[in-house]
């Protein structure tokens, strides 16, 4: 996502840029975005770029492993609510919470 302080570029930019790349523009002292849509001058102002890590992020940090009494856990309580007389046990269990 690309968010800046400053007037508007011209022409007007496309409500979402495909292969953005945004570079300082040191003639004008403001900054390029290049796209495959074309090329956006804006002029000096502040540019806030930001990018969705979530996707790099969920590669690197390898997730979690379930703790085994949790596993057990709820294997036991679908075991019991697969049968009639353990889902009568555990909504009563519920209802006297």
């Amino acid at each position: 996502m690309l968010d800046f302080v400053g007037s508007l570029p011209s022409p007007r930019l496309p409500q979402r840029l495909e292969a953005v790349r945004v570079v300082p523009e040191q003639s004008a002292g403001g900054w390029r975005i290049d796209s495959a849509q074309g090329r956006f001058l804006v002029a000096p102002a502040r540019l806030f770029v930001h990018e969705d890590v979530s996707v790099r992020a969920a590669k690197i940090i390898p997730p979690r492993p379930v703790p085994l009494a949790r596993r057990a856990f709820w294997r036991i309580v679908f075991a019991l609510l697969a049968t009639p007389v353990g889902r009568r046990w555990l909504e009563r269990r519920a209802a006297a919470r």
